[in-house]
């Protein structure tokens, strides 16, 4: 299957990046979810996937190593489950992947937004020294595109042969799992997931058509600069899109705290060199006494 690149737009300024946005919530929303990234370079790989061996090859390795990782993270986190995340059964795999998700362990799993401005805080959080990325995918294509080739959906119970015999490589399901957590519902999340072997969505996003004989793109990329991040940050901050909004609990106000410092970071380098600039040139006039 031919791959085909996804168009790239750039977005120099707020108010273009305004613009692009606009046509979303104006004329495609719900039916588009968006991705953000701190690094323009990266693609769209699970974060099992980053967590392989290099030269990684057959599936049965990566079952293997999932098998393992969540017979260990239901272990040990049976004692630390907070109340409100509902205990999934053993062979609910995808909801498991979700809570694993969320305590930052790998999964197979690639978190999306309905919220083209809950992702404009991804790609511009970190990477400073670097340009950001925001994908966007249109849903109703890719669930014409499934059922089109008569991929089925995410069963709700699967074990390790429901991957091992299936032929559904180069194929991505959405999912959005029936108990959310609270992080979930902050950041208006759902998943991509692949039921293949397939280590990045973006070539097989890259193929997506529309579903209709209409002139109009399935997926893009607008390029964030770098120099338009903290920007966009001090402007999400005053919508209510900072840390401690989209992770609930004592460490997304950490965090909050910890980014309002990088957001205004240009503003006291100016400062500081306003204060060196003044004392040098008082220092001047005292020595010329």
């Amino acid at each position: 299957m031919a791959v085909t690149k996804i168009n790239e737009t750039c977005a120099g300024d707020w108010q273009t990046l305004e613009t692009i946005l606009g046509k979303f919530t104006n004329e495609r929303s719900p039916q588009t979810a968006f991705r953000g990234q701190s690094d323009k370079t990266w693609g769209l790989e699970p974060t099992i996937f980053r967590a392989l061996p290099s030269g990684f090859h057959g599936k049965y390795v990566l079952f293997d190593m999932e098998r393992g990782s969540r017979q260990r993270f239901a272990r040990l986190a049976a004692r630390h489950m907070p109340a409100g995340i509902h205990r999934p059964d053993k062979d609910d795999f995808a909801a498991w992947w979700s809570i694993m998700q969320h305590y930052q362990a790998p999964t197979r799993l690639l978190d999306w937004t309905f919220s083209p401005f809950v992702t404009l805080y991804f790609a511009c959080t970190g990477d400073f020294d670097k340009d950001g990325a925001l994908f966007w995918v249109d849903l109703h294509d890719l669930n014409f595109h499934n059922a089109d080739r008569k991929i089925p959906s995410i069963p709700q119970s699967m074990n390790d042969d429901t991957f091992a015999e299936n032929h559904w490589e180069g194929s991505l399901q959405i999912y959005i799992p029936d108990a959310p957590t609270d992080r979930m519902d902050a950041q208006q999340g759902l998943f991509t997931v692949s039921l293949g072997n397939s280590t990045d969505h973006e070539p097989l996003l890259a193929n997506l058509t529309p579903s209709q004989e209409v002139e109009r793109e399935s997926i893009g990329k607008v390029i964030i600069p770098r120099q338009l991040k903290l920007e966009v940050m001090r402007r999400l901050s005053f919508m209510n899109i900072r840390a401690d909004t989209l992770f609930p609990g004592i460490d997304g106000v950490g965090r909050s705290v910890s980014e309002s410092l990088a957001m205004y970071k240009d503003f006291f380098d100016d400062s500081v060199a306003d204060d060196q600039d003044g004392w040098a040139a008082s220092s001047e006039v005292v020595d010329s006494d």
